[in-house]
């Protein structure tokens, strides 16, 4: 009895480490895959949060531009409204902590306007304390700009009488031009940006993942690393404060790459390249490397970018691997008190209990048949993303979708036919959409999609006519070609309405306003 007892001891014994040993393997693989894929969601959402950030910031400086009393007092010269302008632009300041100053340089670059964010709160600049930045080298390149253009300055330092103000200041100013009514030049309006707003940002939406945020300039200088000490280093004249003389590898595939990942004697590099002046009207600036300098370069578009990266270290993932060898070391000492078909029984049982949550959640969240989101995580997503719209005062549109003459396809070829016509319309429309975008399949042949970040109701008339065209298009089922349209109603968030469930009404409102006047067509809710 005592050697059968050893026996089965350790023969259970080795069976139960081999099983634990192949447990391991594979949980320390899927971890790190799934490590890895949070990291990649973090740095596109952290890249989100910049085009959003500089989509308020354009729109802020065109209204700053636009505003009634600058431009009576461009026509008249009268000091009231000038005085009335200030005014407007303090109030402006209050709702918008997010500048540190706000400003109107007339043509000759003297500061007609300035309002300052201090500590007490925004308050008027005295007009003899204004001062003249002619010779500043944002003032020279946004001057020279067209109507309309926007000037964009590098992400550095705020330089106040020469210095670089303490504590640090990172500052980003945003300008365009004056125009007055006979199209001569009247000056530029200019806001520096708070760049410590966008930073924290950044933190804050890289909580989601285990790796250090980490914005990097054009030439791989910290602009927010792991290490405060090192950022800034272009500024202060530091140039082993770049990433390159860290990792040299990691920098190589970062400047090469738009986005990707890569795994180097020192960790785990995950990458966007973030261009912020993408947009054809904006015209951007090297800067100056002392106050009164002109600027070193002019360039637009993807010449001006930084690069979004986390970084998880070599240490950190040692570290996720030890807890997961103890947590394993523990349960292979338990085991050893159990017999196997214990073990065995609880192991089978746990992987069987992942499996059926898996399917569970993928039953109640995705539509079986086109894989897209069903009503349930449609109205989880439209309230995110109204929540987003409101945080950052953003827009969005909601386009509800009936297919026009669905059901004569399906009573004529039976529901199979049917089900392919679907499915092939749901890879259509997420064809057409932006990353950005979601497309939901409400039921039966009801589609949504939320059309993220808008800019103007006029992009919305091109999307749904595209929408109409591409289902408008012939569909090769396993019957042969057939022919459907499609009805879309549009309401604007939060234009149109502020309430999800109410905004969901008026689209669906104005799609059956889009069959009324004959199919195959698009309605606006508020039209």
């Amino acid at each position: 009895m005592l050697r059968l007892f050893l026996f089965l001891f350790f023969a259970a014994s080795a069976v139960l480490n081999g099983i634990l040993f192949v447990l391991y393997s594979t949980e320390k693989g899927y971890k790190l895959e799934r490590l890895e894929e949070v990291e990649r969601y973090s740095v596109s959402l952290q890249h989100h949060v910049i085009h959003d950030s500089f989509a308020v910031i354009l729109g802020d400086v065109l209204f700053l531009s636009q505003q009634n009393e600058l431009t009576g007092y461009l026509q008249s010269q009268e000091s009231n409204l000038l005085d009335q302008a200030g005014a407007e632009y303090l109030a402006f300041a209050r709702n918008h902590t997010d500048y540190d100053q706000i400003r109107y340089l007339n043509a000759a670059g003297k500061e007609l306007i300035r309002v300052n964010n201090t500590v007490d709160g925004p308050r008027i600049v005295a007009a003899g304390q204004l001062q003249n930045k002619a010779k500043r080298y944002y003032f020279l390149a946004c001057n020279q700009l067209k109507q309309g253009e926007i000037f964009l300055s590098p992400f550095d330092l705020n330089i106040e009488h020469g210095e670089i103000e303490k504590p640090y200041k990172p500052i980003i100013r945003i300008g365009t031009p004056i125009f007055d009514a006979q199209g001569n030049r009247a000056g530029i309006v200019l806001v520096n940006y708070l760049g410590e707003k966008l930073l924290e940002q950044i933190r804050n939406s890289a909580f989601i993942a285990r790796g250090k945020a980490m914005l990097l300039n054009s030439d791989g200088y910290w602009l927010l690393a792991p290490d405060a000490q090192k950022e800034w280093g272009f500024i202060l004249n530091q140039p082993a404060h770049r990433i390159g003389a860290f990792d040299a590898e990691a920098w190589e595939a970062i400047r090469s790459q738009t986005k990707g990942q890569i795994r180097t004697a020192q960790g785990i590099y995950t990458f966007e390249t973030v261009y912020p002046a993408q947009s054809e009207y904006y015209r951007s600036s090297g800067g100056a490397a002392h106050p009164f300098a002109q600027s070193r370069k002019q360039f637009a578009g993807k010449e001006y970018h930084w690069h979004m990266v986390s970084f998880l270290s070599h240490s950190d993932l040692e570290k996720a691997d030890k807890i997961l060898a103890t947590k394993y070391f523990i349960i292979g000492a338990s085991g050893l008190l159990l017999v196997l078909s214990g073990s065995w029984a609880v192991a089978f049982a746990a992987a069987k209990r992942r499996v059926y949550q898996k399917q569970l959640k993928e039953l109640a969240l995705f539509d079986q048949l086109t894989k897209l989101p069903n009503r349930v995580l449609f109205f989880d997503r439209l309230t995110m993303m109204a929540e987003h719209s409101r945080r950052y005062r953003s827009q969005f549109a909601l386009l509800y979708l009936d297919l026009d003459g669905f059901k004569l396809v399906n009573d004529s070829h039976g529901h199979d036919v049917g089900d392919q016509l679907l499915a092939t319309v749901a890879q259509r429309l997420q064809s057409i959409c932006r990353r950005s975008d979601t497309v939901d399949r409400l039921g039966g042949d009801e589609f949504a999609i939320l059309y993220a970040n808008l800019r103007n109701v006029g992009e919305l008339d091109t999307f749904a006519r595209r929408v109409i065209n591409e289902l408008s298009q012939s569909i090769d089922l396993s019957v042969g070609s057939v022919r459907v349209g499609v009805s879309v109603g549009i309401a604007l968030f939060p234009e149109d309405c502020d309430n999800v469930e109410t905004l969901v009404n008026l689209a669906d409102r104005a799609m059956y306003r889009s069959k009324d006047s004959g199919k195959n067509t698009y309605t606006f809710a508020h039209a």
